[in-house]
């Protein structure tokens, strides 16, 4: 937005002429003490600057005043917007506009917060709702009409590539025992491991891309079309991991909510081989709660052969349930419970694994973002792997992560991030007995 539309989103007014206060609330509200007059001028006068890191606690100040509610409301949503959290942004709009609803740039910047998180029939009701003003000026009469574009656009296209340096403690994710019992008929004897088949440490460099396009047949029917490609590239290529992945299928959009269905083709090579290819079908069921809550599920069924020989070859199909809640403009947390289920060529190796994580993100200022999160998940075999045990595997698999990230570009549209995680894999197996760290430095760019 450039400055004169900027300087509009403050100074239109809300229903009728161009003249009147420096922002369009009811004059005869604006009769608190002088110096909460003195802090909303000086507000104001941040956000016009593009000053927000300046303007937010003077904004949240005014929170304590009830008859600043619209213009607390209407510049912290803008805040908001402008430094690239959209769902703070549309709870603040929204807000603002059930406050005054003839208040006609709440609702178009409302529209924008919705644009931004891909809510384009949301966005274009609430662009409509503007559009119905009798007292619109030519001004806000054209961002309408250009909102009102946007929303219908058929074609949406999205791009993120991503780049970073990984300091591995067992990239081969193996064991860092010594030896492990082998049974031998009725003995049971502890056999050295190979080095080659215990924990080894190392420096990787991934690199990875998201993309896609959504082709809209009608305001609710869409095309949705998406590709993946990811890797890691360790000093010891025993443990290089290459994973490609492509989706198309439709995508159906309804008042709360999003559903849709993709057929996939999908292939990933770990140290040099072909781990697995195949294709498969995916899903995915969006539903907002409330304002603040929402809840997706997914769901995944696979078909896929392997390089590594038939007793890894065969079907998989998973199912995962997300809780993801805002706490306050600051803090929000989510929930997943999932389960997953492999038949494979092996018996042995087949599995159900079941399990949950979940985490916290945080703003911790108006530059830094934060999260962690934590899981714990079990895994059980159908039949024992009588060479390592007579008793068929049980694993108890426990993981978490930390991560911190700018919230904005730092430079050339380039996000940096610092993540530390960790895997711990409990067995009843010594040969499967794992602990993995992981320290990533990321740099991020969208387009």
């Amino acid at each position: 937005m450039n400055a004169h539309l900027l300087a509009l989103a403050l100074l239109a007014p809300a229903a009728t002429a161009q003249t009147g206060p420096a922002l369009p609330y009811d004059a005869g509200a604006l009769v608190a003490e002088k110096s909460a007059q003195q802090l909303l001028a000086d507000a104001e006068a941040a956000v016009l600057a593009g000053r927000y890191a300046e303007a937010k606690p003077l904004v949240e100040r005014l929170a304590s005043f009830p008859e600043y509610a619209l213009q607390f409301n209407f510049l912290q949503g803008y805040i908001a917007l402008e430094t690239g959290d959209a769902v703070t942004a549309e709870q603040r709009f929204r807000a603002a506009a059930a406050l005054a609803p003839e208040y006609t740039r709440a609702r178009i910047e409302l529209g924008r917060a919705l644009l931004a998180q891909g809510k384009r029939a949301e966005a274009d009701e609430q662009y409509k709702l503007a559009g119905q003003d009798p007292n619109l000026s030519p001004e806000l009469a054209a961002l309408v009409r250009q909102g009102r574009a946007k929303s219908a656009e058929r074609a949406i296209w999205y791009l993120n590539v991503d780049a970073s340096v990984i300091a591995d403690s067992n990239i081969n994710n193996a064991t860092d025992l010594d030896a492990v019992p082998v049974n031998f008929g009725d003995v049971t004897l502890p056999v050295e491991l190979d080095p080659a088949f215990q924990s080894q440490a190392g420096l990787g460099f991934g690199k990875s891309a998201a993309g896609g396009v959504k082709l809209r047949a009608s305001e609710a029917v869409a095309l949705s079309v998406d590709g993946e490609a990811s890797i890691v590239d360790y000093q010891d290529a025993v443990a290089d991991d290459i994973s490609l992945l492509l989706a198309a299928g439709a995508e159906l959009t309804f008042e709360g909510g999003v559903a849709a269905v993709q057929a996939t083709l999908f292939q990933r090579e770990y140290g040099g081989l072909i781990a697995n290819e195949g294709f498969g079908l995916r899903a995915r069921y969006q539903r907002l709660i409330d304002a603040d809550e929402r809840v997706t599920l997914y769901l995944d069924a696979r078909i896929f052969e392997s390089g590594y020989g038939e007793a890894y070859e065969g079907e998989q199909a998973s199912a995962y349930l997300v809780y993801e809640v805002v706490f306050e403009p600051d803090l929000s947390g989510n929930i997943t419970l999932y389960g997953r289920r492999e038949w494979l060529g092996f018996d042995p190796f087949s599995n159900f694994e079941f399990g949950s994580y979940g985490g916290f993100n945080a703003y911790l200022s108006e530059h830094l973002a934060a999260g962690v999160s934590l899981g714990l998940t079990r895994v059980l075999f159908d039949d024992p792997f009588l060479t390592l045990s007579p008793q068929p595997r049980r694993d108890w698999r426990a993981f978490g992560s930390v991560y911190i990230a700018t919230r904005n570009p730092a430079f050339l549209g380039i996000t940096p991030s610092l993540s530390y995680s960790f895997n711990r894999t409990f067995s009843n197996v010594g040969f499967y007995r794992a602990d993995r760290h992981r320290l990533r430095l990321g740099l991020a760019k969208s387009f």
